[in-house]
């Protein structure tokens, strides 16, 4: 019957009458009809660890429900721990786990020691590829260097100058004035300038030829 319930600040609920004057044979923490596996007063969907249900009315409550309505407390309902059979299968189970967790730090180490061999051999092959760049370079530079000294040192094959005879006194004279310029009517320097220079060959007498610098 509804007897808490009077003397509570909570809000009034209102239950059939067949409900309300039954005089309940409850079941704790057990199953219910389908359709009344809600709490009959707060609507709240219960458990089987969490309701009481008679089977008279069919009057379905919460724990919260049935302490402070009906002023009735439900014990919840602890599921049992299954014991083991012994301590040697409790033992093996943990002897297993222990060397799961052995083949998985192993499995991450070699992962780890893979990747750590993936970034050294990436590294040495990039500085094998600089340092073949860096040594081509140097025997591009060696061959310029034996070139250069392998050029003949003949004065006359190698300069090539034209004879005193080719160059007279004129032309050279001419050439260290300033000249008009007559397109634009605009005086230009000459940036020539004119040299002796003195030939000494092994077995011949040493001569000299004018020349002309240009800069």
């Amino acid at each position: 019957m509804m007897q808490a319930e009077q003397l509570s600040w909570r809000v009034h609920i209102q239950l059939p009458n067949n409900q309300k004057d039954c005089p309940h044979e409850w079941k704790d923490n057990d199953s219910a009809p389908a359709g009344h596996e809600r709490c009959s007063m707060c609507k709240e969907l219960t458990t089987e660890s969490t309701r009481a249900h008679c089977e008279n009315c069919r009057l379905t409550v919460y724990p919260m429900c049935s302490r402070f309505r009906l002023d009735r407390r439900i014990r919840a309902k602890v599921q049992p721990i299954a014991p083991y059979d012994s301590k040697d299968q409790l033992i093996n189970e943990l002897m297993s786990y222990v060397q799961y967790l052995l083949a998985e730090n192993a499995k991450l180490k070699q992962q780890l020691f893979e990747a750590k061999t993936k970034d050294l051999e990436t590294e040495f092959d990039e500085l094998m590829r600089k340092d073949k760049e860096k040594t081509k370079l140097q025997f591009e530079d060696e061959e310029i260097d034996e070139e250069i000294e392998m050029e003949p040192k003949n004065p006359i094959g190698a300069l090539r100058i034209a004879s005193a005879n080719t160059i007279s006194d004129e032309e050279i004279e001419r050439f260290n004035t300033v000249v008009q310029d007559p397109v634009r009517d605009k005086r230009v320097l000459n940036r020539l300038y004119n040299m002796e220079i003195t030939f000494e060959i092994p077995g011949v007498k040493s001569f000299k030829v004018q020349a002309i610098l240009d800069t």
